[in-house]
């Protein structure tokens, strides 16, 4: 399957306008919080592409869940974070730790590689064993390889 695109929160075919002949394949990725509401979003969500795939005028396909605001001082983010990785296993790619240098960088009009690339956010958070765990530079590689 060849894909014409990596679509994040927001997915269509370019094929709707045209009456729907050809087929546009997508992978898609999506954000969440990690909150039980919007858990609740991502399975919808789940159920919409499944839809969107029996159409037969799209074909759309969950590539990976993208855990955001990763706390891991509290037990909510790491309860749901297994919620998660029980409902979506393969597809849950690593969590974006909580880092208010997401709103600094976005204040000043920079990405978070131009304002500080050695953020959180971007090189995830010690874990054990000394590895990081998450950010947006394991989420990269990782879809890199997949994709």
């Amino acid at each position: 399957m060849v894909y014409r695109g990596i679509c994040e929160d927001h997915c269509h075919s370019e094929s709707e306008g045209r009456g729907g002949q050809d087929h546009d394949c997508w992978t898609r990725t999506t954000p969440t919080r990690l909150d039980q509401l919007s858990i609740k979003g991502i399975r919808d969500l789940l159920q919409s592409l499944t839809t969107l795939q029996g159409s037969g005028r799209v074909s759309c396909e969950l590539a990976g869940v993208l855990p955001t605001f990763y706390d891991r001082v509290t037990r909510e983010s790491f309860e749901q974070f297994g919620h998660l990785a029980k409902s979506f296993s393969e597809r849950i790619l690593p969590p974006i730790p909580l880092d208010t240098q997401c709103r600094v960088a976005t204040r000043y009009g920079k990405t978070l590689w131009e304002h500080n690339p050695e953020t959180r956010a971007i090189v995830g958070v010690p874990g054990n064993g000394g590895l990081s765990v998450g950010g947006y530079a394991q989420v990269l590689q990782r879809l890199e390889a997949e994709l």
